[in-house]
């Protein structure tokens, strides 16, 4: 089972409409006194960015967060790491 988030509860369904991600939460910057987000700057490929564009119903953003969430959640659950390179 997946470690759960402070923030975030997680399932999957049936893509519906090639929808991949339905983002139904907010990222408070704060919660009863407490600093819960912290803004981060990277950069996106356009293509991906495209892609998340059309594949999520509510803000993109907050969408990202709640995917990298899910697979850290996914990663730490199966003991696995997730090795990205270039492709070429």
């Amino acid at each position: 089972m997946p470690t759960p988030s402070p923030l975030f509860q997680h399932r999957t369904q049936a893509s519906v409409d090639g929808t991949r991600v339905v983002m139904r939460a907010a990222i408070p910057r704060e919660r009863d006194g407490v600093t819960y987000a912290k803004q981060a700057f990277f950069l996106l490929p356009v293509e991906l960015a495209e892609r998340v564009k059309g594949s999520v119903q509510g803000a993109p953003g907050p969408a990202m967060v709640g995917l990298i969430d899910w697979a850290l959640a996914q990663l730490e659950a199966s003991g696995q790491t997730l090795v990205v390179e270039e492709k070429r």
